[in-house]
Formats: C-alpha cells, sequence, structure tokens
C-alpha cells in the first residue's frame, strides 16, 4: 500500500467512527437505557472495533509521517552536498539562504554568510564583470551567467561559473536564485594553456632568455594573483638572478650569486638536491635559517621553490614563488609551478643550445680565417670555376678583383712548377687517382712567389665521369722556408748545443748518454769520451736519484713531457754540485720515445745566497716582532706613569706629614715602593722599546765598569767568580750611563741565574771594527768602529728555540712569581737605542756569551755627572706656571712644588696657559707643562709664551718617553725634562735645575 491509500482508507474509517459514535451520541437517554444488554454489548463491541482500527490508522500515519521527514532531510541533504552550490540572494543583494557547497566555495561558513553582499567575496579584479552580469539579470529578469574569481577567506582564489534566476518568494517579492559552480581547474588550464602558447612561440622565435622567464613569471603571476616570482641560473654552485620584476630589488640583490647547499634556503636546497622546496613559514623552516632575517627584513614570509632541470635531469636553475599572505601550496599551484619550470628549462637549454652553436660557427669562421685555408671548385663540364675570398686573399686580391677562370690560376703558377702541376691534375682527372696533393709556386699581387699545397679531390657522377674538382689552397710558403733554413739551424744547433754556457746532454731511449757538451764536462769534472756510455744516475747525488728515476718513468709512460728541479750532481773529484736540472722528452718523427734532454745550469753559489737570503730573512722578521711589541709597550707608558705619578706623588706628601711611629707610616712606606717598583717594570718596558727618553754623554767604557764592579759582585755573590779584562786604549762610548747600568746589571743578573751551583763570569772590552760583509749576515749591524762589551758565563746554557725568544719581553725560563721577563728585553732596547747591535751564542750545557757592540764615540769624555742637591738646595721662591690637563696631577704637582716655597699657577689647558701667561708676564720664572696635550703640544705652548715672557725658563714633564720634545728619544743639549712618574724630591730637583740654568 501506498502512503496515498493509507491516508485515503485511514481518513474513511474516521469517517465511519465519527458517524457512528455521532449516531450513539443522538440517542437519547432514555433510549439507551432502553436498549438490551446484548445491544449495549454489541454497541460497546462495536465501539471498540472502530478504536482498534482509528489506533491502527494513527500508527500508519505516524510511520508515514516519519518516512516523509526523512525523505524530507534527505532531500536538503543531497541539496546541501550538491556539486553545485545554491544560494539566494534578497533584492539588494544580500544572501539570506546558501547551502554548505556554496558556504565552502565563498570560503565561509553558513552562519557568517547570512545578510552579507555577495560582492563582498568577489575578487577586486572581477567586481565590473559582476556589475555587468547583475545590470543584465535586473533589466531582462532573464537568466544570466558568468565566470569570476572568488576570495576565500584564506587568501586564495578560485574561479566560479556563477547563473543567477529572478524568482519570487511566498510574499511575491523578487529574490535572485544564484547556482555556483568551481570551474577552477578548468579556466586556469585554459589561461595556462594561453601563456605556455605564448611562451613557446617566444621560445620557437628565439626571443632573449630574460623576456622568455619573464613571461614566465608574470604569466603565473597574474594566473595566481598574490604570488611574487623569480627566476635563478645556476652558474657552478651559485644562483644567478635573472628576473625577479616584483619582489623587492634589494633582497634580489642580496642573496644574487647565493651558493647552493643543504640549508641555503628555498631556491639553494632546490638547486642542491634537484627537488622542490615548498616552505609555508621561513621563520620557522630550516631550510631558511641561514637567511630568515633577510626575507623576513623585506617581507617575504613564504617561498615555494622547483628546480629547473635539463634534458639529462642536470640542474639549470630554480623558480620560485613567494605567496603573500604566508600559506603552503596547493596541489594545482604544485602541478602550475612544475609546468612552469619544465617551460623555462626548455628556454634555457635552447638558449644555451644557440649560445653552443653560435660559439661553434664563429670558431669555425676563426679557424678557417687564422689558418688561411682558401677553397675552389672547378667545373670540369662547364670549366667554371669557384675561388673562395680567402683563397684570393692569399694571393694579396679581395674577392671580386680576381676573376673566376682557371686561366687566372695557370697564369700565375711558377714557371718551374707548370709542367709538374698540370700533370698531376691530369693524372687524377683521367682516373689514375681519386685525390692528390700538389705543392707548387704561385705569384702574389706584390710579384713576389708563394708556396701553395693544394689537396685535390675528384667528384664523379653516377655514371664514373669526372664531374668536378674540389680542394683546399694553403699557403706554405713560411714551412717551406723553414724546411729551407733547417739545414741552416741544425748547424746551429750543433754550435749552440756545444758551445752553450748550460750544461747539455742527449740520452738514448736506454738512458745511455749519447752526447754531451763541453759545459756539462767543465760542471761535472768529466771528459767527453769518460761520459759517453755512462747514465745521469752515474753522475747524481745518491739522495735524488729516485725522484730522478720516477720523473723520467713518468716521461717515458707519457704522463709527463718535461720537469725542472733542484737537484744534486756528484763531481768527478766527490764534491757536491747543486744545479738547475730542466729534463724534456724527446721524439722521433713518427712520436715515439727517442730519448731524453738534459739541462744543467750550475747553481751552487746562487744556492749559498739562498741560505744567506733566509738568515737574513728569519732576522728581519725577529726585527719587525721585536718593533711591534716595542710601539705596544710605549702605547702603555703614559696612562700607567700617570697612575703611577699620582701614587708616588700621594705617598711622598703623606709620608711628610706622618711621623715614623705613626702606625699608617709603614703602609705608606709599602705603597711607595710598590709604585716605584711598577716606575722601575715600566721603564724596563721603554727600554726595550727604545722609548725611553735619555741623556746620553760620552762614556769611557772601562771606568764605567770598575765603578760599577763593586756593586755587581756583591749583587751576584760570594759563590760565583767575577773576572774582569779590560781592553787598553779603549775607544769612547756616548750613551746615557743609566742604560749602561742596566745593561750590567741584567746580563750579570742572568748570568747568575743560569749557574746552579759555583761558577764564573767574565767581563771583558775590546774595540772592534765591523766590515760591510759582516753585516750582510746581521741585519741589526752597520758597518763601523764598535766597542764590544762581553759577558760569558759557564753557566746551564740555552737551546736554538730559546735562544730566539729571550729578548721577547715576558718570556722567562726562570719562576714567573720571581721574574718579570724584562730584564733581556731591557737590554736589547737600549743597545738598539744607541745603534747598537748584540750577537748571543749560547749551546746547552756550555755557557752563555752576550757581546754587546756600542758605535765609538769620536770625542772628548764629558763631564762627570753633577752630585744631586740636597733638599734645602732645592727650596725657592719664583714663580712657576705649571700645565698639565690630567686633574690629579696637576693638583699633585702643585702641592709638591708649594711645599718647596715655590709660587704656583695652575692651567688644566694650553689655552688657559695663554690666558695666564697673557695677565702675569712679569711675575713668571718657569712653565712646567705636560708634553702630549689635547689642543697643542708642550714644545708649542712653550714656543708661543715666549712672545709673553721671553726670558721665560722651561721644564718639560711627559709620560710618553720619545715624544715631540725628544729625537729618537734623546734629549737636545739645554732641554729639561722630567719622567713621570716622579717624586716630590726628584720635581724639586729638576725645578730647581732648570732654575738655575743659564
Amino acid at each position: 500500500m501506498t502512503n496515498t491509500e493509507g491516508q485515503l482508507e485511514g481518513q474513511t474509517l474516521r469517517q465511519r467512527a465519527e458517524a457512528i459514535a455521532r449516531t450513539r451520541a443522538d440517542l437519547p437517554p432514555t433510549q439507551l437505557e432502553a436498549l438490551s444488554p446484548e445491544a449495549l454489548q454489541e454497541l460497546v463491541h462495536e465501539l471498540r472495533l472502530h478504536q482498534i482500527e482509528l489506533e491502527t490508522q494513527n500508527e500508519e500515519l505516524r510511520r508515514t509521517q516519519i518516512a516523509l521527514e526523512d525523505a524530507r532531510e534527505r532531500y536538503f541533504n543531497l541539496y546541501d552536498l550538491a556539486p553545485v552550490g545554491y544560494c539566494t540572494l534578497s533584492q539588494q543583494g544580500r544572501i539570506v539562504h546558501a547551502t554548505l557547497t556554496a558556504a565552502r566555495l565563498l570560503g565561509r561558513t553558513r552562519d557568517l554568510l547570512m545578510q552579507q553582499p555577495l560582492t563582498r567575496y568577489i575578487s577586486q579584479s572581477d567586481q565590473d564583470i559582476y556589475y555587468l552580469h547583475r545590470k543584465k539579470l535586473l533589466e531582462s529578469h532573464h537568466p544570466q551567467s558568468c565566470e569570476l574569481r572568488i576570495l576565500k577567506e584564506d587568501g586564495t582564489q578560485i574561479w566560479v561559473h556563477l547563473a543567477e534566476t529572478i524568482l519570487k518568494d511566498v510574499g511575491g517579492e523578487p529574490i535572485c536564485h544564484v547556482v555556483l559552480s568551481d570551474v577552477t581547474g578548468r579556466k586556469l588550464l585554459q589561461i595556462q594553456s594561453e601563456y605556455e602558447r605564448s611562451v613557446l612561440e617566444l621560445v620557437a622565435t628565439g626571443s632573449p632568455l630574460k623576456e622568455v622567464m619573464d613571461r614566465i613569471v608574470l604569466g603565473y603571476e597574474a594566473l595566481w594573483p598574490g604570488l611574487r616570482g623569480s627566476v635563478s641560473l645556476l652558474n657552478g654552485l651559485r644562483l644567478q638572478n635573472l628576473t625577479a620584476p616584483s619582489l623587492p630589488p634589494a633582497y634580489c640583490q642580496a642573496i644574487d650569486g647565493l651558493e647552493i647547499g643543504p640549508a641555503t634556503g628555498s631556491c639553494g636546497t632546490a638547486a642542491y638536491t634537484g627537488k622542490r622546496v615548498v616552505v609555508a613559514n621561513i621563520a620557522r623552516d630550516p631550510n631558511w635559517q641561514d637567511l630568515k632575517q633577510l626575507a623576513l627584513a623585506h617581507g617575504l614570509q613564504a617561498c615555494w621553490s622547483v628546480p629547473m632541470l635539463g634534458s639529462s635531469g642536470q640542474v639549470l636553475g630554480t623558480l620560485a614563488y613567494y605567496p603573500d599572505p604566508p600559506r603552503d601550496a596547493l596541489p594545482l599551484e604544485i602541478e602550475t609551478m612544475e609546468r612552469a619550470a619544465y617551460l623555462g628549462s626548455l628556454a634555457i637549454q635552447r638558449d644555451q643550445t644557440e649560445a653552443v652553436l653560435r660559439a661553434t660557427e664563429a670558431r669555425t669562421q676563426l679557424l678557417i680565417e687564422a689558418a688561411n685555408v682558401g677553397l675552389w671548385e672547378w667545373d670540369l663540364i662547364s670549366n667554371e670555376i669557384y675561388f673562395s675570398p680567402e683563397w684570393k686573399a692569399q694571393l694579396g686580391y679581395a674577392k671580386h678583383e680576381l676573376p673566376s677562370r682557371i686561366e687566372e690560376w695557370k697564369s700565375r703558377l711558377h714557371p718551374a712548377d707548370l709542367q709538374v702541376t698540370m700533370a698531376a691534375v691530369q693524372n687524377c682527372r683521367e682516373g689514375h687517382r681519386s685525390s692528390c696533393d700538389i705543392e707548387f709556386r704561385l705569384r702574389h699581387k706584390d710579384g713576389s712567389w708563394r708556396w701553395i699545397l693544394s689537396q685535390v679531390n675528384l667528384v664523379r657522377n653516377a655514371a664514373g665521369q669526372a664531374e668536378r674538382m674540389r680542394g683546399s689552397h694553403i699557403d706554405i710558403t713560411r714551412r717551406r722556408q723553414a724546411e729551407d733554413a733547417l739545414c741552416v739551424s741544425e748547424e746551429r744547433f750543433k754550435n749552440a748545443f756545444q758551445y752553450s754556457n748550460i750544461g747539455m746532454a742527449l740520452t738514448s731511449p736506454k738512458g745511455l748518454i749519447v752526447q754531451v757538451n763541453s759545459r756539462a764536462c767543465h760542471l761535472l769534472g768529466y771528459s767527453e769520451s769518460e761520459l759517453s756510455g755512462m747514465t745521469i744516475q752515474d753522475v747524481t747525488h745518491p739522495d735524488d736519484r729516485d725522484t730522478d728515476l720516477r720523473r723520467q718513468e713518468q716521461m717515458v709512460s707519457g704522463k709527463l713531457e718535461a720537469y725542472t728541479a733542484t737537484k744534486r750532481y756528484i763531481h768527478k773529484h766527490g764534491q757536491v754540485v747543486w744545479a738547475l736540472s730542466a729534463t724534456a722528452l724527446v721524439k722521433d718523427r713518427t712520436g715515439h720515445f727517442a730519448g731524453l734532454v738534459w739541462q744543467i745550469s750550475d747553481m751552487t753559489e746562487h744556492r749559498r745566497a739562498e741560505e744567506q737570503r733566509s738568515q737574513l730573512e728569519a732576522q728581519l722578521h725577529q726585527a719587525m716582532k721585536m718593533q711591534s711589541v716595542g710601539r705596544l709597550a710605549g702605547g702603555v707608558a703614559h696612562d700607567f706613569n700617570n697612575m703611577l705619578g699620582v701614587i708616588l706623588g700621594h705617598a711622598d706628601l703623606a709620608l711628610g706629614q706622618l711621623e715614623p711611629t705613626q702606625p699608617s707610616h709603614g703602609h705608606l712606606l709599602e705603597i711607595r715602593e710598590a709604585a716605584r717598583r711598577s716606575a722601575d717594570l715600566t721603564g724596563q718596558l721603554l727600554a726595550f722599546a727604545s722609548k725611553q727618553t735619555v741623556s746620553p754623554r760620552p762614556l769611557d767604557l772601562n771606568e764605567t765598569i770598575v765603578n760599577s764592579l763593586r756593586m755587581l759582585r756583591r749583587l751576584i755573590g760570594e759563590d760565583i767568580q767575577v773576572t774582569w779584562r779590560p781592553a787598553d786604549n779603549l775607544w769612547l762610548i756616548k750613551m746615557d750611563p743609566s742604560q749602561l747600568d742596566q745593561i750590567l746589571t741584567n746580563l750579570c743578573i742572568n748570568a747568575r741565574d743560569s749557574i746552579s751551583d759555583v761558577g764564573r763570569i767574565d767581563l771583558s772590552t775590546t774595540n772592534h771594527g765591523i766590515e760591510a760583509d759582516y753585516c750582510a749576515g746581521n741585519a741589526d749591524a752597520l758597518p763601523g768602529d764598535y766597542v764590544r762589551l762581553s759577558v760569558n758565563d759557564n753557566g746551564c746554557g740555552m737551546d736554538k728555540e730559546t735562544l730566539a725568544q729571550i729578548f721577547e719581553p715576558f718570556f722567562t725560563t726562570k719562576n714567573v712569581a720571581t721574574s718579570t721577563g724584562l730584564g733581556l728585553a731591557t737590554v736589547y732596547g737600549n743597545v738598539r737605542q744607541n745603534r747598537g747591535f748584540i750577537n748571543v751564542t749560547s749551546q746547552p750545557g756550555r755557557g752563555t756569551t752576550f757581546d754587546i757592540y756600542l758605535p765609538r764615540h769620536r770625542g772628548e769624555a764629558g763631564p762627570s755627572p753633577q752630585i744631586p742637591a740636597s733638599k734645602s738646595d732645592v727650596r725657592g721662591q719664583e714663580t712657576i706656571l705649571l700645565v698639565e690637563d690630567e686633574p690629579a696631577i696637576l693638583k699633585l704637582a702643585t702641592r709638591m712644588l708649594e711645599a718647596y716655597g715655590y709660587t704656583v699657577l695652575t692651567a688644566n689647558s694650553p689655552r688657559r696657559a695663554i690666558q695666564i701667561a697673557s695677565e702675569h708676564a712679569h711675575l713668571l720664572d718657569l712653565l712646567v707643562t705636560d708634553v702630549v696635550m689635547p689642543e697643542m703640544n708642550g714644545r708649542d705652548l712653550a714656543n708661543t709664551l715666549a712672545t709673553h715672557c721671553p726670558r721665560l725658563k722651561r721644564l718639560f714633564m711627559s709620560g710618553y718617553p720619545a715624544d715631540v720634545i725628544a729625537h729618537h728619544g734623546l734629549l737636545d743639549d739645554g732641554v729639561f725634562f722630567i719622567q713621570k712618574p716622579f717624586s716630590s724630591d726628584s720635581l724639586a730637583s729638576k725645578v730647581r735645575q732648570a732654575l738655575d740654568s743659564p
């Protein structure tokens, strides 16, 4: 039974039941009471039957309703999930209903779509299309359709076919029924096919590679809005940017030339692996570890790259797209990129092929022109002949000057060659030979004769008849001239071989000497007859034979054509002969090995010179290293001396104000002593650097050593014997006595420390002249007269490694807690500052000798040093202008000078000093100034103040050593200088000395 039949039957039963009920209900109560029990029972039974029938029909109706609801739900599910999307628009174009498929196509949920205008989801580029479509629909009320792009929420776009129909709702209002079909695949394939066709047309017509790649990149950017593309070509192991029209130029420039590798961005990795690399988030992808900051800085957050592969699978370059906003690539986008990469590879391979063809054509033309090969062809039937431009050029003619006739060729043949040449041509033509080579002479345009090699080939037709002759035309004039000259050359070679100043020998394939010149005999001490039959190995040093034999085997096997080496030969009398030996392969005319030719250049003297040069280079390297460390030491001195000056000065001032019994007195003494030791350490650094400021004077070295012997013996100790051997009539030297004391003290202490128990130290002096030959092996020495001071001990001695480092500052073989490592560095600096030099000889267990060479002074001995004045002698009442840019030093020096009775005017800059001098010129007696200051140096300041105070005396002070007031560290006569740090006594003494000077 169908649902309709069931409904009709149920309706009939209900009507019957209702009629019976009404009939029974219409009976009055008297009639009901009058009914017999059987009638009542029958009535009840009948009613019950009708009730059961009604209940049965109600159940059938309920089941039918459920089935109808299920059918309706299945209908709407099929409607919602149909392959096309349906939606309904209000009269204003807003969405009032949408299926699930429509919502999916629009990229939103149905709730978000409600009451939103459909135009909101249409790509901006296609708004005009939809506007015209909508206008036609509303004007004609006929169904309309169009194709346009929908912009999804994630930024992707799809192509849809949109069909609209005008309907009316239940209220009679017009509504629009919309059907949406996804046609992205078809549309993209259509657009892609058009772009690919245009790209292939460019490739086929030979358009420039960049133009083709621009079309690919821009075409697919238009196909997939939001993508920015680039193409890079692989050049060796680096990617070179070809085109990237939409990317930031600064980014393209930064990655141009990127070296490919396993983690070098998407493109570098794709080119390295030959596989596509799709990166949806540059910030988190390991392939972008080194480049992500660059990409993110230019707004690039994702990158998809596909390698462009050649026909054999080699990587030619990469095609890349950067999506905006960042996302993963869709399968269709991947497929599109793969197709684009294939088109790009076709363009690259065509470009490479054309480049090879162009290069080949150019090379072929160049070869023809360079080889100067002329071509000709003679038609034996018509007697016409063709001469190529190169053929005519060989005879000095332009291509239009010489007529193409066989007579032109015959008329230019040399009379002596005419008969032989024509006979050879006739023999080839008559079939005796199909090809031949003919040499003859032709007259040049300038009248000279040119030797020509013509290679002739005969062409026959199908009947065997000689049809044409063709061939080449090569100018062999030079070759024939060379052959003529060969005999002369061979004679000259014999003479050159025999009388060359280079030793030469020829060997047979078995290695025996078959010919040798007189120079080789002289170098090796043998006669020509003695060397004949010997091998080169017979006169080669045993240590060089294996290398020689190995090289010869390589030459014989064809792996080596020639080689040159410095090797040793053994002279007939046994001495070693160093020589530059050049060996070359000799081949016969068939190209087979025919022996070896040897050239031997004597290098014995050159070898000795090389060894001397190596020694000089090592000495120069050492001198440069010492000079660099010296510059470092000099730079440290200024600030360190300033700090030490403050410590020493305040310690002296504090000690002057305390009784020795005060508890702080001992602490101040320790502070001052530590500062003095630090100042001594700085002095040693300056001495090594040859930058300490000194006041040299003529000295008798013997007298100075005698005055120091008592102190040296006490310093060395009683277990070590000190012997003194002075030379008679010793020359004078000129140097600062304090430097000489430093040299003696440090050398003697160093000698003492090298002696473990009892021992001896010998001191001696001699006059010594240095010649130029000696200086060639000693970079520090200059020719001239010197006084030599020798200090020799019998201590433990030193090995070569230690000896090479002894003058380096802070190098020591002693306990670092008891040695600064500056003793010998100080000696080196003092000697070099006085234009002297040092030689050291030592061997482990055999002691050490230091020879100090100091230049001779030609003049009289200087006066003895003055005895320092007592404290009472250095006081004064004069007025002093004190200039110092360091506040602590300025304050300290002021207190020191005022403590000695002086009136002090202070200035913290040269500008302030000039102002004070202009105001108090009549009061000033002495200028005490720092040398190195920001505005001007101390010397310039003193010269400036001389205009205000002509009689103003001056005293310079500095923490820098050899500065602007000294020449090479030597103070000029009459210049007073005090080195920082200084004590109050030394400052007062130097001030008094400057004031009392004439």
